[in-house]
């Protein structure tokens, strides 16, 4: 880069810094179109399930758009492929980790609110949100890691076995609890069975 062209980098400069700020406010307006036309023509049971995913990206958009400003305005640059590639990536990983922990954030609130819809009698513990958030954020780790290049194989491999051994322990004893044969005056409350009197 030569510096002593300082019209062409003010030019640049300026291109960039346009770059961002369009970026951005295309996020923001996006972001309140988001949340105040989708909920106005869905049913209750969806406007509830989407409310929360709609409010999260509110938040969230202008910068996810400010990310892909960044990657444009990178190419008024004459960059190093080494420095594209440095930018390339840290603009997925900042937006891969962002999106994935949005989506998480959303589908656990959504399990707790549709949850409750579904069934009133039956409230939605934070184990089964946390299970939600966890898996999702797994998944989106699996992907970040796939997009540097590494191999997920095995990963996956270590998954699918550890969830096998959780299967193999826990069914023996589920399957123990389902068939006890019931006695006289036994009487069934919450999940269990249990003695009367």
């Amino acid at each position: 880069m030569d510096l002593g062209n300082w019209p062409e980098l003010g030019t640049r400069a300026v291109a960039s810094a346009a770059t961002l700020a369009v970026s951005w406010l295309v996020g923001y307006v996006l972001a309140l179109l988001i949340t105040s036309r989708l909920p106005r023509w869905l049913p209750a049971r969806q406007r509830a399930f989407l409310d929360p995913a709609a409010h999260i990206a509110r938040r969230r958009l202008p910068w996810w758009a400010l990310l892909v400003g960044v990657w444009l305005a990178a190419g008024y640059w004459p960059l190093t492929p080494e420095a594209e590639l440095l930018i390339g990536r840290s603009i997925f990983v900042v937006g891969a980790a962002s999106i994935t922990l949005a989506t998480a954030t959303a589908a656990s609130q959504s399990v707790h609110t549709y949850g409750s819809l579904i069934a009133p009698v039956l409230p939605v513990s934070s184990l089964t949100r946390n299970v939600a958030w966890t898996l999702i954020t797994t998944l989106g780790l699996l992907v970040i890691l796939n997009g540097l290049g590494l191999s997920i194989t095995p990963m996956l491999t270590a998954l699918g076995v550890g969830g096998l051994a959780v299967g193999s322990v826990s069914d023996p004893y589920a399957r123990r609890a389902g068939h006890r044969p019931g006695r006289g005056g036994d009487t069934v409350g919450g999940n269990a069975m249990r003695r009367a009197g």
